[in-house]
């Protein structure tokens, strides 16, 4: 990636000079993560995906916080499944449901992570949010009354004839 004289100064320093490319070796040699070259270098988003576009290698690195995925829509990097994030670390994002989806995360890989009726409730999401990230009336044909009604206002019934009356039109 071509960077400013300015930027080259601080990055490698004064004494080696002059210098005009920054490389993805150059990073891992120097200990550069997303979040230093975005809040110390201000590099975009953009600029680091075509400093290295292949979030694999970034997630290898090591260095990324679950705070950066949200401005890495471009890989996108999946809490769960890339940065093996449990169901606790991702609760507290308060990340939104488009956000979520945006990175790849669906019902099931929550559900595979310990999602429950009760730590559905946390994420504070409407019905249409889980919707929309796949929860499907099979998902809580095993959940008691009690936990539908916690969690979304309804009895068990009356959820899986939602979930099912929007399966049959969604895939109709």
């Amino acid at each position: 990636m071509q960077v400013s004289a300015r930027d080259s100064i601080r990055i490698f320093g004064w004494w080696d000079q002059p210098r005009n490319v920054l490389m993805w070796s150059d990073c891992k040699e120097l200990g550069y993560t997303w979040g230093s070259l975005r809040e110390e270098l201000q590099f975009t988003p953009t600029q680091l995906y075509a400093l290295q576009g292949d979030k694999f290698e970034w997630v290898r690195r090591g260095g990324l916080r679950l705070l950066d995925l949200p401005e890495m829509s471009m890989f996108p990097v999946n809490p769960l499944s890339d940065m093996r994030a449990d169901i606790g670390e991702l609760c507290v994002m308060q990340w939104r449901q488009e956000t979520l989806h945006a990175m790849g995360v669906t019902y099931k890989q929550m559900a595979v992570a310990g999602m429950s009726p009760r730590i559905m409730s946390f994420f504070r999401f409407p019905l249409s949010d889980w919707v929309a990230l796949g929860i499907r009336s099979e998902d809580v044909s095993h959940w008691t009354d009690q936990e539908a009604y916690a969690t979304f206002g309804v009895g068990l019934d009356e959820l899986q004839l939602i979930l099912q009356d929007h399966s049959e039109s969604h895939y109709c």
